[in-house]
């Protein structure tokens, strides 16, 4: 189904739940209402709380010290203010990389906190993931909303980028008093403002495969 970027992710979290398995959540998708219905459905999840959410009745949960662990909190909980959720769910606290304390409630009770923070930062890895499209590939915007029109799009940037790339590692040792990061190449390339030397190479390794 076709979904635009500028609107809120909260309500397309319906329309995306597996079958099976576990899904990981940004806090984008959190409602609180809607975590008592995925834990009477079965359906497992992991999602970030946000900071403002109020977590009440904690208690801390038993757990084995683990060596060189980030995890700082492991608690079940009821969520919300006022209006609470009607069950009990286990709230997961770590650390990221910087130092910044993650909160995520999850209904997986059977494994570690470790697991449950490992399971929330593989998510971080799509992040990184669309990060590095907009950095490199340029798609900021999106000219379709279709599945086809998105492939398309990033099939065309992904190639693209395969093509600059290999021109660039292709000619970057002939280079002798020329230095370029690959991003300053491409934008160089894209307005016609390569060195004379740079701009040699390519025509050379270009006119070999012709």
């Amino acid at each position: 189904e076709e979904s635009i970027a500028r609107k809120h992710d909260s309500p397309w979290a319906e329309k995306i739940l597996p079958s099976k398995g576990i899904t990981v959540y940004d806090r984008g998708y959190l409602d609180l209402g809607r975590l008592d219905e995925w834990q009477d459905q079965g359906h497992l999840f992991v999602v970030r709380l946000r900071d403002n959410t109020v977590i009440s009745k904690r208690k801390g949960l038993k757990r084995l010290p683990v060596e060189g662990s980030n995890v700082v909190g492991d608690a079940s909980a009821l969520l919300g203010r006022g209006k609470k959720t009607r069950h009990r769910f286990r709230v997961v606290t770590f650390r990221d990389g910087r130092g910044k304390p993650i909160r995520v409630v999850t209904n997986l009770w059977n494994v570690s906190a470790e697991t449950i923070a490992a399971l929330y930062k593989e998510r971080w890895q799509v992040e990184l993931f669309f990060r590095w499209i907009k950095q490199h590939l340029h798609v900021k915007k999106l000219f379709g909303t279709s599945q086809n029109a998105v492939y398309n799009q990033l099939y065309g940037a992904f190639i693209a980028y395969l093509l600059l790339n290999w021109l660039y590692q292709q000619t970057q040792s002939e280079w002798r008093t020329v230095k370029l990061s690959f991003i300053h190449f491409v934008r160089k390339l894209r307005w016609r403002q390569l060195p004379t030397e740079v701009k040699w190479s390519v025509y050379e390794l270009l006119d070999r495969y012709r």
